[in-house]
């Protein structure tokens, strides 16, 4: 690398067997796969800023500028020593890159300050994503747009992407390998599960969002009416009404049968198992309010509480949640089981 370059490690294979590099110069990304001694496996010229790996760090898929200054898609095995060119209609601007859908993900951010120099301001920054997503192979599986230019639904099998559908609002993995999203192609929009094929439909209208819960079975959806809705074994069955919504998540699944919400009044209420009562206002859970990342920022008195363990786009869920009652920081647990873990909290 040059003097002026930025070099970064965009991820490491978990036996340490290999290693992604990317080198970042006047402007452009170089991506280096490297061998565990160092050793060039691989080099990739003029990839994306953004770029993703699997779960095990071994694949990596990336956006690259051709000879015409358009881009294509290519997921690259360092394993195989083979990049295989995913092929998608229309695929032919840098923000047409579709990615993974999986049930947890991790994110690096790196700021590249361009052209280097003294002076320099946010006009000048570069901004870099490695994603790590929560799959086996990014050779298979459903993916996403993740701009404004595209925003549909597609399944990779056999180096080939299928369109699932044109146009979706948030999509959630079901531990059967079926997919939740909100279709918004038509003017009606819908709340879809898709397997293999087939396509059913949980409810039609406007939609406030879904939650698939930690079980991967468990859908909680809210719509636009403010009516937090359960889907479980082909049928809906309405949980709560007037659901405020301004606070950013509007509920939170705390594992599979619980679920935290607020009203239009600001009160809060927990859903366990069919069961609803309200909270006594003398205590103070980390209600989610901020997503980033991947997880969400809950708030207990003065502090910031990063604790969540999963989200979706627009619901969070997570397998506990702290409160503090008279002073005393408790964990509610995905059970309905709670425990003191520190006295004299605030």
């Amino acid at each position: 690398a040059k003097n002026n370059s930025v070099v970064n490690v965009d991820a490491v294979a978990n036996d340490a067997k290999y290693i992604f590099v990317n080198v970042f110069d006047q402007g452009y990304n170089t991506l280096y796969c490297l061998d565990k001694d160092g050793e060039k496996i691989e080099k990739f010229e003029d990839v994306s800023n953004n770029r993703f790996t699997n779960n095990a760090n071994t694949q990596i898929g990336f956006a690259k500028m051709k000879e015409d200054r358009t881009y294509e898609f290519i997921i690259y095995d360092a394993s195989e020593n083979d990049d295989t060119k995913i092929k998608v209609a229309g695929f032919d601007i840098l923000g047409k890159m579709p990615v993974p859908v999986a049930p947890y993900y991790e994110t690096y951010i790196g700021d590249h300050l361009l052209f280097g120099g003294i002076g320099g301001d946010e006009n000048n920054i570069i901004r870099s994503f490695v994603t790590n997503y929560g799959v086996d192979t990014l050779f298979e599986g459903y993916y996403c747009g993740d701009s404004s230019v595209d925003r549909g639904l597609y399944y990779i099998d056999n180096n080939k992407m299928k369109m699932v559908a044109e146009r979706i609002l948030g999509a959630e993995i079901c531990s059967d390998g079926s997919i939740v999203y909100i279709d918004t192609s038509e003017n009606e929009n819908k709340l879809c599960i898709y397997k293999d094929g087939d396509k059913e439909t949980i409810k039609k209208g406007r939609f406030g969002g879904f939650v698939v819960a930690c079980d991967g079975k468990t859908i909680y959806y809210l719509t636009g009416d403010k009516e937090l809705y359960c889907y479980k074994d082909g049928d809906s069955e309405k949980i709560a009404k007037n659901i405020a919504t301004t606070m950013g998540a509007g509920f939170c699944v705390v594992g599979s049968d619980i679920v935290m919400y607020r009203d239009t009044n600001s009160d809060l209420y927990m859903y366990n198992d069919g069961e609803v009562e309200e909270v006594d206002s003398d205590i103070e859970y980390a209600y989610p309010g901020v997503v980033n990342q991947g997880f969400v920022y809950g708030y207990l008195g003065n502090r910031t509480i990063k604790y969540m363990t999963g989200t979706g786009r627009f619901g969070n869920r997570t397998n506990f949640m702290p409160y503090i009652e008279d002073g005393d920081l408790y964990i509610l647990y995905s059970d309905g089981k709670t425990k003191c873990i520190m006295k004299d909290f605030e």
